[in-house]
């Protein structure tokens, strides 16, 4: 079953299990009570699971870039194929035993990280508008339907050994005397490097992969069900309450990447955007006590499944977990 029609079938359910409460409130039960409630939303237990599997590209480099140096055009064009726009970083790169002197460029590298991350406590604020069904001595059955949105950010470090794969290109050094290391000449002047190459080679050698990850949504949640209301005396009463639960979440996965290796460091970073409608249920309860006329001040738990979504692209995966969310709201309750 296509996702629009699993929403559309969720839609139509609700309505009709809707349709009888309405009715039944509308035709004179007693005792005829609406009442209107807000309130400060505080979500948690929202976990996110990140991932990243296989053989990613590195930031690609300008022809004659490297890690550990460059060679470059000069100011004559490198007239007699040498050039005085060069530079390297390290005395390891200098081989005077055979007059060469070696460059290393990282072209990808191949990881399998995966890592979990708990969310802090989450805000929002929560509304809800419902009346009452039937009144039997101190219980009350009653309909609601709830709304809230609630701002998620989840973030998480990690970090992973890799497989590099690296190129290297020989350049002659005969002739020259090099200077010490390191050493970065400039286009108008100074010791000339041949710019013909002698040699190149691939090989691999191992780095780490530091990331930072984040998952920042919007989680927009609908709820349609019945409550049971109890007083416990004059001033005090509670409730409980289920049934079914919409949402609709909205954000993104962005990731920042550092990619250390013994030639080096590069980095990468990109985000990935995704909406989805997400559907299950809610069971709770909730207190409240008398503070004005028709006024009370209200505390209530909810424990709500959801299911996930997933963020994905290139290689790289996030899941935000919302199958096993407790919400916690207190505010004001208005009866009318």
């Amino acid at each position: 079953m296509s996702h629009n029609a699993s929403l559309r079938n969720l839609t139509l359910t609700v309505f009709v299990l809707s349709a009888p409460l309405c009715v039944w409130s509308a035709s004179g039960a007693d005792p005829w009570i609406r009442h209107f409630r807000a309130g400060v939303l505080i979500g948690a237990n929202l976990d996110a699971e990140f991932s990243q599997s296989g053989t990613f590209s590195t930031s690609p480099k300008p022809a004659g870039v490297y890690d550990d140096g460059f060679v470059l055009g000069d100011s004559t064009g490198n007239a007699g194929g040498v050039t005085s726009n060069w530079g390297y970083d390290s005395p390891a790169q200098y081989d005077a035993a055979v007059e060469t002197l070696t460059f290393s460029r990282s072209s990808g590298f191949t990881v399998n990280d995966d890592s979990t991350a708990n969310s802090d406590p989450q805000f929002g604020f929560d509304l809800a508008y419902g009346g009452t069904l039937k009144r039997i001595g101190k219980t009350w059955i009653s309909w609601e339907v709830g709304f809230s949105l609630l701002p998620i950010s989840i973030k998480g470090d990690s970090s992973a050994e890799t497989l590099l794969t690296k190129q290297t290109f020989t350049y002659s050094t005969a002739g020259l005397i090099v200077p010490l290391a390191p050493y970065s000449g400039s286009a108008s002047g100074g010791p000339v490097l041949s710019t013909n190459l002698v040699g190149s080679a691939q090989s691999t050698s191992s780095g780490t992969l530091s990331a930072s990850r984040e998952i920042e949504t919007l989680l927009y949640n609908l709820r349609l069900g019945p409550h049971f209301h109890w007083d416990l005396n004059q001033n005090w009463s509670i409730e409980a309450m289920g049934g079914f639960a919409l949402g609709l979440v909205d954000g993104e996965y962005s990731y920042d990447e550092r990619l250390s290796s013994p030639t080096g460091v590069s980095s990468a970073s990109g985000d990935l955007q995704q909406t989805s409608w997400l559907y299950g249920g809610y069971a709770g309860v909730l207190t409240q006590v008398h503070v004005e006329r028709n006024a009370y001040f209200y505390g209530s738990a909810q424990f709500m499944s959801l299911g996930h979504v997933e963020f994905s692209g290139g290689g790289r995966e996030a899941t935000l977990r919302l199958d096993q969310g407790l919400y916690f709201s207190v505010g004001f309750t208005w009866l009318f």
